[in-house]
């Protein structure tokens, strides 16, 4: 059993990050991702979509957001159904690879 599947969310409040795992795992199992906007995490998720970004230290904000998806089970599902998707679209092996041919066909010229 995986420990993600077992969340309705996942709270990052960091202060740094590069590109959590932890986040692409919660999102992997369809759970919606509220975080400081920090690092990678603004590239991962998409605020109001696949869950909430947050200001650095807006812990208001955070409980806010919280709040939200505790009391809306139809928010988390959708939000976490956009977070498997997004993951899946930009950040699966497939996409990787794509991401890089192309990055080193557009260098090829250099």
């Amino acid at each position: 059993n995986n420990f993600f599947s077992e969340l309705d969310a996942l709270v990052l409040c960091s202060k740094t990050e590069n590109l959590p795992y932890s986040s692409m795992e919660a999102m992997a199992c369809s759970k919606p991702v509220i975080a400081t906007a920090v690092g990678g995490l603004p590239d991962l998720v998409d605020d109001g979509k696949t869950g909430f970004l947050v200001a650095l230290g807006d812990v208001k904000m955070l409980t806010s957001c919280l709040g939200q998806l505790a009391v809306d089970p139809d928010l988390r599902r959708s939000m976490g159904d956009a977070a498997r998707a997004k993951l899946e679209r930009e950040f699966s092996v497939e996409a990787c690879v794509q991401k890089h041919v192309e990055l080193y066909e557009s260098l090829r010229g250099c």
